[in-house]
């Protein structure tokens, strides 16, 4: 497994900023990335640090069709959803974000509850890693991996 930005990188914070340890997968198999369309809105904005580190994390794989980011929510964690991110390739049904160099890749489910976050990367004396900013989340768990989603 490879790790996204290093050892200690996670997606860090409180309500709204969220962290959780970035493991990463090479998941391939058959799929036909001829269908898989950029889209054309915006669903999260990418910091030029963000994107820096992307670049350097997929360097080894960018010339696969369709790789990159993989951000997606799940049930889980205390706060009831939890935040997966990993190293994957797009499939068709995916919405697929270019932004500076790099893709981010969201499915539908999970952009629900990730549309208008920020991914950013800091390092600091505390801490290193991809951090997200969720306005979408109401309040996230002591240890950050897990959000509860703003009523609508």
């Amino acid at each position: 497994m490879e790790g996204v930005g290093g050892p200690r990188s996670a997606l860090q914070g409180s309500a709204g900023l969220h962290s959780w340890p970035a493991a990463c997968s090479l998941q391939t198999g058959g799929l036909d990335f001829a269908n898989v369309r950029p889209n054309s809105n915006r669903m999260i904005s990418i910091t030029d640090s963000a994107a820096r580190h992307l670049r350097e994390t997929l360097a080894d794989k960018a010339s696969l069709p369709g790789y990159g980011l993989r951000l997606r929510v799940e049930k889980g964690g205390c706060a009831g959803m939890q935040y997966v991110m990993q190293m994957d390739q797009a499939a068709a049904t995916d919405q697929v974000q270019t932004e500076h160099g790099v893709s981010v890749i969201i499915d539908a489910e999970s952009l629900k509850f990730l549309s208008g976050c920020e991914l950013d990367y800091e390092d600091s004396l505390n801490d290193a890693g991809f951090k997200l900013r969720n306005p979408n989340a109401a309040r996230s768990c002591g240890c950050g991996t897990s959000f509860e989603p703003l009523s609508k």
